[in-house]
């Protein structure tokens, strides 16, 4: 037998998968207490894939030669989550306005900023660079300039150096 429902109403699969042929239906947990302000305990959706994620400026686009462009996803309910690696070899072009990560698979729900994190980045050397994503599917860029400094938007020209390579990893959770 593949699949049985055991006397203690458990539902045991042996083999293949449990597959929810409906959209919107899902594993339903209403029998949990709930907490103050719950909106739902329906877990309809998880996902994995792949994004491609690109550098652009909110004036004009930077000229960028990439070595390496890649981005993973994993989306549970809502919740979203979001790395990417980015290498250049080369700007030709420094673009204009404030840099982004352009391409996140899905759209961020409005109104909520979500932040995220950026690791072994060699193109801003002074203190820690931070992201976060609101409206649209991009992530802006922030830099802060001493220690307890404030935060303020990345430029297009922040990520060129002298020898055109450039090297960032970046992790962001957001909700849709």
């Amino acid at each position: 037998m593949r699949m049985n429902i055991q006397a203690n109403g458990d539902v045991n699969v042996k083999t293949g998968n449990l597959v929810i042929g409906t959209s919107g239906k899902g594993i339903d947990f209403s029998a949990d207490g709930q907490a103050a302000g719950m909106t739902s305990e329906l877990l309809d959706d998880y996902e994995e894939g792949t994004w491609t994620p690109t550098y652009t400026g909110s004036t004009t686009n930077p000229t960028v030669t990439y070595e390496l462009q890649t981005g993973l996803y994993t989306k549970v309910g809502r919740m979203v989550t979001c790395t990417c690696r980015l290498s250049t070899s080369g700007i030709t072009g420094a673009g204009s306005g404030n840099l982004s990560i352009s391409g996140l698979p899905f759209t961020p729900a409005s109104g909520v900023n979500y932040s995220g994190s950026i690791a072994n980045c060699t193109w801003w050397t002074n203190y820690p660079i931070n992201c976060l994503t609101n409206s649209g599917a991009k992530i802006l860029l922030y830099k802060r300039s001493a220690i307890n400094g404030t935060d303020s938007s990345m430029v297009t020209g922040d990520m060129a150096n002298g020898n055109g390579y450039n090297y960032a990893f970046v992790t962001i959770t957001y909700f849709v």
